[in-house]
């Protein structure tokens, strides 16, 4: 057994020569090195992941419509499949491309959150939802889908709501200057034409925003995620018709909150107020 000595030296440490410690300055600067590098390699993966996100939204193959003929229940709701069973396929290949683009924004979004406000992507996704917002295929999409991703369909409505606003008091200031513009008559035809369709597509997706509404309150109130705050709301205004609240049949559920547009935009702009946007 070798012997041990409590007179035995011990190892000299950077604490007996202050000289040999480390220096915590340069340790630092070599772990915000690191990290930076880390942080650049994930940015880039992201971006690279993002745009064949975006290249594959546009491809859309034969065997995929198919698939969406086969499984129309998981891109429009149960109620409406069996009129799309018979949908030519240029109507299939839309909706199929309305999925991938809906998947794709909300992915951007998701984008932006992690790596901090990126102005150019936030405008780049309110401009596309407002130019989607206008189309059926949307709607559609928006109203299967929307249930899944809360937050982020919460925030494509106020995108709508906010985007019909500013377009009818456009045409609203429109209008009260009609009287006093010196224009040919054709022209202003032209004009008046002009802002009546953009009344209409106003109209289109403030509805569609509180239609989402509708389908996310019945959900969530099903699935019992609808928080106490938002159920006591529901019930006071599903008491204004008359009617107890029991939303077990959705198509009753939908059919009396639906002209609730008041109501509606109200829920809109709360369900903003918790999921924060650069200015």
């Amino acid at each position: 057994m070798p012997r041990t000595s409590r007179n035995h030296p011990k190892a000299p440490s950077a604490a007996d020569n202050p000289k040999d410690a480390p220096d915590l300055s340069v340790l630092l600067k070599e772990l915000q090195e690191i990290k930076s590098a880390t942080v650049g390699r994930m940015q880039a993966q992201a971006v690279r992941d993002r745009f064949e996100m975006y290249r594959a939204v546009w491809h859309v193959t034969p065997d995929q419509i198919e698939a969406v003929r086969l499984a129309l229940r998981e891109f429009v709701d149960e109620d409406e499949a069996e009129e799309w069973a018979g949908a030519p396929e240029e109507k299939l290949k839309r909706i199929f491309s309305g999925t991938q683009i809906y998947e794709y924004l909300y992915y951007s979004e998701l984008w932006r959150r992690l790596f901090g406000t990126q102005l150019e992507i936030v405008f780049m996704i309110d401009l596309w939802i407002r130019e989607l917002g206008t189309s059926e295929e949307f709607r559609i999409v928006h109203l299967r889908q929307g249930r899944y991703y809360p937050d982020y369909s919460a925030l494509i409505n106020r995108v709508l709501l906010d985007s019909a606003r500013f377009i009818e008091a456009q045409v609203r200031e429109a209008r009260v200057a009609e009287p006093r513009l010196q224009v040919e008559r054709t022209l202003l035809r032209e004009l008046q034409a002009s802002w009546e369709r953009q009344m209409a597509e106003a109209r289109f997706m403030t509805e569609t925003a509180c239609l989402q509404v509708v389908e996310a309150f019945y959900y969530a109130y099903m699935e019992r995620t609808l928080d106490a705050e938002t159920t006591l709301r529901l019930k006071a205004e599903f008491a204004t018709t008359g009617l107890p609240f029991v939303p077990i049949d959705r198509a009753v559920f939908r059919r009396l909150l639906r002209p609730r547009t008041d109501f509606l935009i109200g829920e809109i702009e709360r369900q903003t107020e918790r999921v924060p946007r650069p200015a």
